[in-house]
């Protein structure tokens, strides 16, 4: 693929991502979120109608959140990959992912590529990668979650060999 020729992935170590670059990742996580809580403010009329009414709003107001905020936010990751446009070094997507020893596997705990740059074998050599780190690891599998709502991301999940093992119920309370 063409587009990813432009790029460099790899694994970063947490040490050596700039402050520019833990910014970036921040910005988009934030944006990860921000599509989750759409996904989430579509599933159910009557959580529109408790947003409404004042009751429950997902989300919250965020201020600009300190460096150690930031990397607070990423103290689980075991391995972030990255891709970065290889004129610009600009980051376009990255990919947390950590060891869970003691049960077993690694969990994807966020994937994020920049719309303009989807569809272009970004997110699933990010996955290629989280798979081999975690068969080098010494673990058995790699779990991940994805909205019911994203059916592209379902799709590719499938395409690289994972398997719905789980239904995640909800219940809103207030």
């Amino acid at each position: 693929m063409a587009a990813l020729k432009q790029l460099v992935i790899k694994l970063e170590a947490k040490s050596k991502l700039s402050s520019s670059d833990w910014r970036e990742l921040d910005s988009m996580l934030d944006k990860l979120r921000e599509q989750e809580r759409r996904w989430l403010d579509d599933i159910s009329d009557k959580q529109a109608r408790d947003k409404e009414r004042g009751v429950f709003v997902i989300g919250e107001f965020r201020t600009e959140p300190t460096l150690k905020e930031i990397k607070e936010e990423f103290k689980d990751a075991t391995w972030i990959f990255t891709a970065r446009d290889s004129a610009s070094k600009t980051l376009v997507g990255f990919c947390i992912v950590a060891k869970k020893e003691s049960l077993g596997w690694s969990t994807c705990e966020g994937l994020y590529v920049k719309p303009e740059w989807r569809c272009k074998g970004v997110a699933s050599e990010f996955l290629e990668m989280a798979i081999y780190k975690t068969r080098e690891a010494g673990l058995d599998s790699m779990d991940l979650r994805v909205s019911v709502k994203n059916k592209a991301a379902q799709a590719l999940y499938k395409k690289l060999g994972f398997s719905r093992t789980a239904y995640q119920m909800e219940r809103w309370v207030a």
